[in-house]
């Protein structure tokens, strides 16, 4: 309970959804220590009757529903999670963010998410992304050695230009030789090009991220970028896509066998 402006009113809440139910110790943790911040309860868990303005309330009614989130994302590793790309802590909406409650636990690192995909393929690791640079390259450099020895690489761009171009800004450095190239970009007949937008890295049929980041400098540096980290059921029907989309494309570099490597 919460008194505001002469009456009582009943927050929704981590307490009152599980109430009822068993709750861990960081579960119990967790709401104290937001209570106590916004100074619902004192340090020795007496109540503490607030007065707030409404926007206060709301703010503590976020950041309960964040840490709830949270929590549940950190427990439930099957679940999908949300993941964002946060340059630097300058940026005011990570501040805003952890205003609310959400931290680590809900929002990953686009990198993490990335090299989490890369790790669980197995057999195969499909990269589909539009639009590639140098720094894209250096990334992929690095995430394709977290990829199992054995498993197949695959990455789709749109034109192959694109990663000529990459390589060559980059100073002689080259895309890692275990990747074999496609190009998804065709002209139909009715003088319309039929290419791809979308980006998703996808790791067997266990895990996958489908997001806005394209392996960009731009992307995976100062903008902020949204998507989702899938495993299980979820990341499936991406694993068949991904197959469904490499029937489509045009091959225009063989990856090296790893013998060669």
């Amino acid at each position: 309970m919460i008194r505001y402006a002469g009456r009582h009113i009943v927050l929704e809440s981590l307490a009152e959804r599980t109430a009822g139910k068993s709750k861990s110790r960081t579960e119990i943790l967790a709401l104290k220590q937001i209570l106590v911040s916004y100074g619902v309860i004192s340090r020795n868990d007496q109540a503490q009757e607030v007065l707030w303005p409404e926007e206060s309330l709301a703010s503590l009614r976020w950041a309960i529903e964040g840490a709830r989130i949270g929590l549940r994302s950190a427990q439930s590793a099957s679940e999908p999670v949300s993941v964002i790309t946060l340059p630097n802590n300058e940026y005011d909406i990570a501040q805003s963010i952890r205003r609310r409650g959400v931290e680590r636990a809900t929002l990953g690192r686009t990198i993490d998410a990335f090299l989490k995909v890369a790790r669980d393929a197995k057999n195969d690791f499909f990269v589909a992304t539009p639009f590639i640079d140098a720094t894209g390259v250096d990334t992929l450099n690095e995430i394709v050695k977290a990829v199992p020895i054995g498993s197949k690489c695959h990455l789709i761009v749109r034109t192959y230009d694109s990663i000529l171009k990459a390589e060559a800004h980059g100073l002689g450095r080259s895309l890692s030789p275990r990747f074999s190239v496609f190009t998804y970009c065709r002209e139909l007949p009715s003088g319309k090009r039929e290419t791809f937008h979308g980006k998703y890295f996808v790791g067997d049929d266990t895990r996958a991220y489908i997001g806005s980041a394209n392996l960009l400098q731009a992307s995976l540096e100062s903008t902020i970028e949204t998507g989702v980290l899938l495993s299980g059921v979820d990341a499936k029907p991406w694993s068949v896509f991904a197959q469904a989309m490499l029937q489509s494309t045009t091959i225009v570099r063989q990856a090296s066998s790893v013998t060669d490597l």
